[in-house]
């Protein structure tokens, strides 16, 4: 319960109530525990007010019974205190109504509900299909597909078993079952069963909705906990054959759950996901715009595959008085409204996503990061190389909405058109209607695209494509072939504003040109002899001899200079080149430019008679240059489960 999610707030509103019951059965200061009381129940209603009233509901029967049998003046002692304190409640949680949602009957979650679409709805209910904005924020709308994704699952017996086992793997484990066991064999306290009443209603009221966190028990913990401790009470006094041995086994109970909580506490220390940075995106923009001081609005972009869980954007209470406003990006109108609203402030753009951290002044055009047209390899180095394709992603390189002004596609005469770029993947593109053959081939591309150029150490760059999509702005160029192994100067001129950026350039960068899939998913761009394309409904079949897209493998025999298409007899890759499927290597057949393409190169490979079947079997390619073996980016290709005869 010790974590961010709540579930100690609500564990003290259940401790509270527990005790302040507890003290006023026994007739201890009756008037100051009825108020205790009040304040576990507030604690409850403002920390998990469904699974709280389900918890305290029992209990509060429970009082109410043991109230018939007392006298009078014991009676206004409990119930004007308790009435008061729950009067004093309901007071406050209207007038916070009223504050959030302009309505003190209108409570923020059905607000919330009303307006993005979440919290799902209960089982019976119908789920929230029409909430006007549940698509305006990535993180909203990934949320709301996940919460929407698990309601229609359904509960199923395999979902209430998965949660009870969540629940007793949290809570209990097979050493604190013992005692509880124990307890339901020798225990006769009707006050005990009311306790368990209390945790089987509110793990009742938890398979009436859609989700389960063991947070959301919280308020019951301290009545699993006084359950164990009793039953390991009744434990000690048992006796085996005339001995003791009852308190030896709750000895042994209790060291040995001392024992395994150090030995999962410690376990978790030493995993690899324990070990966190101590710079966070937000606390690094925080710690920046503080040492500048003034007043600041902070534009959030993040990457398409951004998780939910790593959130940024929030901000305090009283929006308007805080140094530094969050705010997600939507579309130029809706950020402009924003940044008018906030004309005073200073106005910088962000994206979590994107490492080492930059922040850049909304206005000012600027360059985040230059990329492998495939993204990011699994290699420790990266870069980009002479004559490869690289993505030079930033803002402020075009005005208005999404677009993309090509002057040719990177995969000319294929069925395939750009999809997206981003630091993490590259160039990634789609599969197209056509082959899209009206452009020009035989033209070099140019220099200038629009009103956008680009230079590496001062030698201008062939333009490919200047795209905005999703928000995310990105120039797909050739790196120059005349561009040196070493550091280089990137510099885009976007009309009268201008970026730079630093990059590495390395020999050989080599990248799997990929392609998204029917599913959403990814996959490397995979031909047949044929032309077609190797994709979910045609998957790949063992023995077939395949040639996937890529870039970066290094310098080319005959050499191709730059803004050149690779030629019908294609020039070779001298280096050494290893193709993987599924972790293991597959026969290799050629490495070549293709013919027709820019900066393209092309690996022929033979898909093992003994490959896995699959969807989604792992494909990888590796170079060796100068001695040292350079890693891609790791991709997917789908085989065939069975062949087909004919």
């Amino acid at each position: 319960m010790n974590t961010y999610w709540g579930g100690a707030v609500a564990a003290v509103g259940g401790a509270l109530v527990l005790g302040a019951l507890e003290r006023i059965a026994r007739g201890r200061r009756l008037t100051l525990n009825a108020l205790l009381l009040g304040l576990g129940l507030a604690i409850l209603s403002q920390s998990r007010p469904y699974e709280g009233a389900f918890f305290a509901v029992p209990l509060v029967i429970g009082l109410a019974l043991w109230l018939r049998r007392q006298e009078g003046i014991r009676v206004r002692e409990i119930v004007l205190p308790l009435a008061a304190s729950i009067l004093v409640i309901l007071v406050g949680l209207g007038y916070y109504n009223w504050r959030v949602t302009g309505n003190a009957l209108l409570f923020p979650p059905a607000l919330q509900q009303k307006v993005y679409g979440m919290p799902q709805s209960f089982w019976w209910q119908r789920p929230i299909l029409s909430a006007p904005r549940a698509s305006h924020y990535k993180e909203i709308a990934d949320t709301f597909r996940w919460q929407l994704k698990t309601y229609r699952t359904g509960l199923t017996w395999e979902v209430a078993g998965k949660r009870l086992l969540l629940f007793w793997r949290f809570f209990l484990q097979p050493v604190l079952s013992i005692p509880l066991l124990v307890l339901v064999w020798r225990s006769k306290k009707k006050r005990l069963w009311w306790l368990a009443g209390s945790i089987v209603a509110i793990l009742a009221a938890n398979f009436m909705y859609p989700f389960f966190f063991p947070h959301y028990v919280a308020p019951a913990y301290p009545a699993l906990l006084l359950l164990s401790v009793v039953g390991l009470r009744t434990l000690r006094t048992m006796r085996c054959f005339g001995r003791a041995s009852g308190a030896l086994l709750a000895r042994w109970i209790v060291v040995s759950t001392m024992l395994s909580a150090s030995a999962v506490a410690v376990g978790a220390m030493l995993l690899p996901s324990a070990v966190m940075t101590a710079e966070s995106p937000r606390g690094w923009v925080i710690d920046k715009l503080e040492k500048q001081g003034g007043s600041h609005l902070v534009l959030v972009r993040y990457n398409k595959d951004h998780s939910l869980d790593y959130p940024i954007v929030y901000n305090r209470a009283d929006v308007d008085r805080s140094s530094t406003v969050w705010a997600h990006t939507v579309d130029p109108k809706y950020d402009q409204e924003l940044i008018d609203y906030y004309k005073t402030r200073r106005v910088w753009v962000f994206n979590p996503d994107h490492y080492p951290f930059a922040l850049f002044p909304f206005r000012d055009a600027f360059v985040s990061s230059v990329t492998n047209a495939s993204g990011w390899r699994d290699d420790r180095v990266q870069g980009v190389s002479p004559g490869g394709i690289a993505v030079i992603l930033g803002a402020n390189f075009i005005d208005g909405g999404d677009c993309v002004l090509e002057s040719r596609n990177v995969l000319h005469g294929l069925p395939f058109r750009l999809a997206e770029a981003s630091e993490n993947h590259g160039d990634v593109f789609e599969p197209a209607l056509s082959n899209r053959t009206a452009m020009d081939g035989s033209r070099p591309l140019p220099l200038q695209l629009g009103h956008v150029s680009a230079m590496f150490n001062g030698i201008p760059a062939p333009l490919f494509s200047i795209s905005k999509i999703r928000s995310e702005e990105a120039i797909t160029v050739q790196v120059p072939q005349e561009v040196q192994v070493g550091s280089a100067m990137v510099v885009v001129h976007a009309g009268k504003r201008s970026a730079t950026a630093k990059v590495t350039i390395l020999p050989a960068t080599p990248g799997i040109l990929e392609t998204e899939r029917s599913d959403s998913s990814r996959q490397a761009i995979i031909l047949r002899t044929d032309g077609s394309p190797v994709d979910l409904a045609h998957p790949a079949r063992r023995g077939e001899s395949l040639r996937c897209l890529v870039t970066g493998l290094g310098p080319l025999t005959p050499a191709i200079a730059t803004n050149h298409t690779g030629p019908q007899s294609p020039s070779i890759v001298p280096n050494f080149i290893v193709v993987g499927i599924d972790s293991s290597p597959v026969p290799f057949l050629y490495a070549r430019s293709a013919p027709g393409l820019i900066g393209v190169e092309e690996i022929g490979f033979q898909v093992p008679m003994n490959a896995k079947a699959g969807l989604a079997e792992t494909f990888a390619i590796s170079v060796t240059v100068g001695g040292k073996r350079v890693f891609g980016n790791s991709s997917w290709i789908p085989i065939q489960s069975r062949e087909v005869t004919k």
